[in-house]
């Protein structure tokens, strides 16, 4: 493969393989809206226009553009338009709000903004600073406008494996996002790991709420139905409308985040189906509980369904194939083992370490790493390593917290608690900064919230800590949880205080899996 082969130049193979094939798919949001879709070679041709237009007004390498559009056709033909010509993309989750988007151009000042003319009120923000070319998609063509509205010729710039391609941003759940440069031969690297572990055929259409995954999706060819406007406020998502998409669409793949599937399969038990013709389901970006799986796979009979672990700096981690004959691992979560995860993924390399959460542990030699190390069976802080792992940040400052330099190799510190059982396969604990101390010992939140996430009538499970009470709170769905379960939960887990149901359980906006425990604590406080 040539140094400079890059992600671009596998569109361009794509489109040259199956032209008329479809790349995108968008479904129009709510009743009557319009469905668009754009093929692979009309993908090419417009980003290459696209490319075209933003170059003769001097963009290319050196430049860092924030497309502040929503998920769609049109975000993915700008920043390709502007990746082939050396610019790099701020990528913000639409829905992630204007404390989000200050931090993220704080990080990278952009000096490229691409946003629908609302957007651009944002530029009198003081928190958009610096001097920028800025581009209001009311002014621009739009995506099927014909070749000839902008110059030929060949436009891409031949970038070298190391030249910074995107810019992503932690979920900021536990503190400050952190941005992290994607090379071009990064995002190359990565979609040939996902298409390994997540293979998809010449027949493959996917239904994916993940940006970076949907660019694997067109490296390997395969077709994108892509979520809905707004798909990040999942209150206002018209999982009916999504149902029929894959319907229409015949979608035989799934992958998004599980609260995002849960409410897609409420709707798909409400509405009578609308997920049988899926064979493949992949979820991931937060915890995934068996109750989800065990719904899933109800309604997706043939389905082969995989949960993924990963994080921003490191995805995927690790892989597990769900089956619901493995009583063993259901039984195992009941009595506190924690989340299967599966087997770390042949890529990275992973360790278990003793939890320092809240210490800088950046420079470390060999031998005091060896030290930190825990052997399979005992819990601690995940750690991994290997050339898909990110290995820093925007700020360096932020390196000291989540990075560990051993003589060179730099591990990333996830931040999240676990253990390796003797078959190798990878347990979660949950977050290391989210433990309680119980009886001399600790706690992680996992080793409860999964046990009670076993039971169907479980949306969603948190363990805080309360003036000294190891709570359980329970957010239910139409059936609140049976007494005898709850007498249950309090046997295996004695050190649980109590057992209380509340209405809701504050999530992260970004995918909307993950606690907030600290909001949960300040809640719950108030009600005693």
């Amino acid at each position: 493969m040539a140094e400079n082969y890059n992600l671009i130049q596998r569109l361009i193979d794509a489109a040259g393989r199956r032209p008329d094939r479809p790349a995108l798919i968008q479904p129009g949001a709510g009743p009557g809206g319009s469905d668009r879709a754009i093929s692979f070679g009309r993908l090419e041709e417009a980003s290459r226009n696209y490319a075209a237009f933003y170059r003769i007004r001097r963009i290319g390498p050196g430049d860092t553009a924030l497309l502040l559009l929503p998920l769609g056709i049109d975000f993915y033909v700008h920043f390709l338009a502007l990746t082939r010509i050396g610019a790099a993309v701020t990528l913000i989750d639409p829905g992630a709000g204007l404390a989000r988007l200050r931090a993220a151009a704080d990080q990278v000042p952009p000096t490229v903004f691409v946003a629908p003319p609302k957007g651009h009120l944002l530029r009198l923000h003081p928190g958009l600073p610096g001097r920028r070319k800025n581009f209001s998609t009311s002014r621009l063509p739009f995506t099927e406008t014909p070749v000839e509205v902008f110059e030929p010729g060949c436009v891409d710039f031949e970038a070298p494996a190391d030249h910074p391609a995107l810019v992503t941003f932690t979920s900021g759940s536990t503190g400050n996002p952190k941005g992290m440069v994607r090379s071009h031969g990064f995002l190359l690297r990565q979609g040939a790991v996902l298409a390994e572990l997540t293979p998809a055929g010449s027949d493959a259409v996917e239904f994916c709420t993940f940006p970076v995954f949907v660019l694997s999706n067109l490296a390997q060819g395969a077709t994108t139905v892509l979520p809905p406007a707004g798909f990040h406020n999942p209150g206002a998502v018209d999982f009916a409308g999504v149902l029929a998409a894959l319907t229409r669409y015949r979608v035989n793949r799934l992958l998004a985040a599980p609260d995002f599937c849960a409410r897609l399969a409420r709707a798909a038990e409400t509405g009578g189906g609308g997920l049988e013709g899926l064979t493949h389901i992949h979820t991931g970006g937060g915890p995934v509980h068996l109750n989800l799986l065990d719904t899933l796979a109800r309604l997706s009979p043939a389905a082969e369904i995989t949960s993924l672990y990963g994080s921003t700096e490191a995805e995927p981690i690790a892989l597990w194939r769900y089956s619901r004959t493995e009583s063993r691992w259901r039984d195992r979560v009941m009595n506190g083992a924690g989340l299967p995860a599966g087997r770390p993924a042949s890529h990275l390399r992973l360790r278990i370490i003793r939890d320092r959460a809240g210490k800088e542990l950046y420079d470390l030699n060999a031998a005091a790493f060896d030290a930190l190390s825990l052997p399979v069976g005992e819990t601690g802080e995940i750690v991994v390593s290997g050339e898909l792992v990110g290995r820093g940040y925007v700020k360096p400052a932020d390196d000291r917290e989540t990075k560990i330099n051993i003589e060179g190799r730099i591990w990333h510190r996830t931040g999240d608690a676990g253990y390796l059982d003797a078959d190798g396969r990878l347990w979660l604990q949950g977050r290391c900064g989210a433990r309680i101390g119980v009886d001399g010992g600790v706690v992680y939140p996992l080793a409860v919230e999964a046990a009670a996430s076993t039971f169907p009538e479980v949306a969603r499970a948190a363990l805080v800590e309360v003036d000294g009470r190891c709570l359980l709170a329970l957010e239910c769905g139409r059936e609140p949880l049976p007494e005898q379960a709850r007498e249950l939960l309090k046997r295996k887990h004695p050190y649980l205080t109590e057992v209380v149901s509340v209405d809701r359980i504050p999530v992260d906006r970004r995918h909307g899996s993950k606690v907030l425990y600290s909001e949960l604590r300040a809640r719950l406080r108030t009600l005693r």
